[in-house]
């Protein structure tokens, strides 16, 4: 989909949950993983799609999810998404408050 602006703001995966709703303005509303050293293009989608998400972002560490594409694009477009992903150094995870967006594509 692309490179997009997020809000800056912290959100925090309480002990014990598997995804948790983002309970700041984050422009997508669940994150499904903490930090995570090993994040991939790959990963993020094989999460998301496993519990039926239609887009997916990665940021830096953190892999997001929403059904809403309109709230996902709302803050613009950005140029910022350059970080190298953890687990795949070919692989761009967008940035700071920025979030490379994917469309989760079901075989």
């Amino acid at each position: 989909v692309g490179c997009y602006n997020d809000n800056y703001l912290v959100d925090a995966l309480g002990p014990e949950q598997d995804y948790l709703p983002v309970l700041t303005e984050r422009q997508l509303e669940w994150r499904l993983i903490d930090p995570d050293n090993t994040l991939t293009v790959e990963s993020c989608a094989a999460l998301a799609l496993e519990r039926g998400w239609r887009l997916f972002a990665l940021q830096v560490d953190l892999c997001y999810v929403t059904n809403d594409l309109e709230r996902a694009t709302a803050l613009g477009e950005s140029e910022w998404c350059g970080d190298p992903c953890p687990g795949n150094f070919r692989q761009v995870c967008g940035g700071i408050d920025t979030n490379s967006v994917y469309q989760v594509v079901r075989s």
